[in-house]
């Protein structure tokens, strides 16, 4: 339990720590989010900031962890476990963090936290550990395996039947059915668990309770709330006991049909069947939904999604097709058709997103990067000027609206975006630092500069000489 000085005081970094983020001091902000965590281990909004500062240090692109960065990581993460092992919880939540500091996205790392954290019994924290990599994880077999393992001690039993089918899909010779199984007994024995009051007297709490609360039920309620009939605590097992025989997608849609004014049934269905790739099933769910729930933000996100999954897949199955047979007018027809759809379609949700919040950096630049991608660069431009005025997009909108300029020919407006980029740069940002200067090395080149543009490639290939065609341009320059 943190005492009142030490959350004051952490409260008092995490605020420190938000105000550097938003001035774009990293280096203090993640010492600050750091302190807060050291006096208060178990809140998951300090970690959570943490987490994010160190990925804005990455630009928020995993494949800027390095492999020398990743490999930083094993020693950390081999001490916080040895710490965990020896009770040592403060040491150890120390040690993985600075495994999370070199690389912010393992998978190994999240699951060393998530078992900390079980260990000091507190499973709502594990699991959050292991959603922050849900997106790195979702096709890995061993992390999907303890996510099932942590979302069973939180007692969220369809979820963790669902990662153990997924882990099934991915790899058939896994033997997860008994796993499954157990899971739906555990599921059913804690439900008729839930009918009888610890005095000894058999109770049952409403459905609607239950589906709306997992806290045990207030001694005050009165009789409508809960009811001392043995009969009926029985009745609740037996339908207990029912419900674990019938399949997951029986259940769920039992679900939606028992509350149809509810979102989180229709999510549940949804993602269920998106992870056994049944696509088409997850959007009619997801459709039928939004037409009951229209202003659920949840709902409509999770639809266009899917919609751009199901497209997604159709491309990659026409391009197999134009593989095998390169001629066919068919299959390059078809292709040209789905990418112009799944343009149009990822457009709509980003201008969506950023009609809800207009000053939103993020939501901003994402809708100004499909615009510049199919060539819309005037409504890019003016998407990613809304976006530099955020810190943590400053460099990437500067970035991509001088893309923009250069592709309207607008070169002196090019050139300054890209220099205004550099002297806002992170020195640790080596790519963007690259891209930067080759962008301004081929302004100069094409418009009769050959002095400027050298300085520039050089600049580039001081840090990488095989960077894309740089070593090629210097020596024709000195030719």
């Amino acid at each position: 339990m943190v005492n009142s000085a030490d959350a004051q005081r952490a409260t008092q970094f995490f605020l420190r720590g938000t105000e550097a983020v938003k001035k774009g001091n990293h280096p203090y902000a993640l010492e600050m989010f750091r302190d807060a965590c050291k006096l208060a281990p178990d809140n998951i909004q300090y970690r959570q900031s943490l987490r994010g500062t160190q990925r804005l240090v990455f630009g928020n692109n995993p494949s800027k962890v390095g492999m020398i960065a990743a490999a930083r990581a094993t020693p950390a993460r081999s001490r916080a476990k040895s710490l965990r092992q020896k009770g040592r919880f403060a040491e150890a939540l120390e040690a993985i963090e600075d495994a999370f500091a070199h690389h912010p996205w393992d998978l190994a790392s999240a699951i060393e936290l998530a078992e900390i954290y079980e260990a000091m019994n507190l499973p709502l924290q594990a699991r959050w550990a292991m959603q922050s990599v849900f997106e790195q994880g979702k096709e890995d077999v061993h992390f999907l395996k303890h996510l099932a393992h942590v979302l069973r001690i939180n007692k969220q039993y369809e979820a963790a039947a669902q990662c153990l089918e997924k882990v099934r899909q991915l790899k058939p010779s896994e033997d997860v059915a008994q796993l499954i199984k157990d899971i739906y007994a555990e599921q059913a024995m804690n439900q008729t668990e839930e009918t009888s009051a610890s005095s000894g007297t058999v109770a049952r709490i409403s459905l609607t309770r239950l589906a709306h609360s997992q806290s045990s039920p207030d001694p005050e309620e009165g009789p409508d709330e809960l009811s001392s009939n043995p009969s009926d605590a029985q009745s609740d097992a037996e339908a207990a006991r029912a419900t674990a025989t019938r399949s997951p997608e029986e259940r769920l849609l039992d679900e939606i049909k028992a509350n149809p004014d509810a979102p989180g049934p229709y999510l549940r269905a949804a993602d269920h069947f998106r992870n056994l790739g049944r696509l088409e099933e997850a959007e009619k769910i997801l459709a039928r939904a939004l037409k009951r729930l229209p202003d659920d933000e949840l709902i409509a996100r999770d639809l266009a999604e899917v919609q751009l999954e199901r497209i997604t897949k159709l491309i990659g199955e026409w391009e197999k097709r134009l593989q095998a047979q390169p001629d066919d007018p068919t299959a390059q027809a078809n292709l040209k058709k789905l990418h112009a759809l799944r343009d149009e379609r990822e457009i709509a949700e980003r201008k969506r997103l950023h009609d809800r919040n207009p000053n939103d950096a993020e939501a901003a630049w994402k809708l100004g990067e499909i615009l510049a991608r199919v060539g819309r660069h005037d409504e890019a431009i003016r998407c990613f000027q809304i976006a530099r005025h955020d810190p943590a997009w400053k460099v990437k909108a500067l970035e991509y609206a001088g893309r923009s300029f250069e592709a309207k020919n607008m070169a002196k407006l090019a050139e300054r975006n890209y220099q205004d980029a550099l002297k806002e740069l992170d020195p640790a940002d080596e790519e963007t630092f690259k891209a930067l200067h080759y962008r301004l090395g081929r302004l100069a080149e094409e418009h009769g500069n050959p002095v400027a543009a050298e300085e520039h490639y050089n600049e580039v290939a001081n840090l990488d000489y095989n960077y894309l065609d740089v070593a090629q341009r210097i020596q024709a320059l000195n030719a």
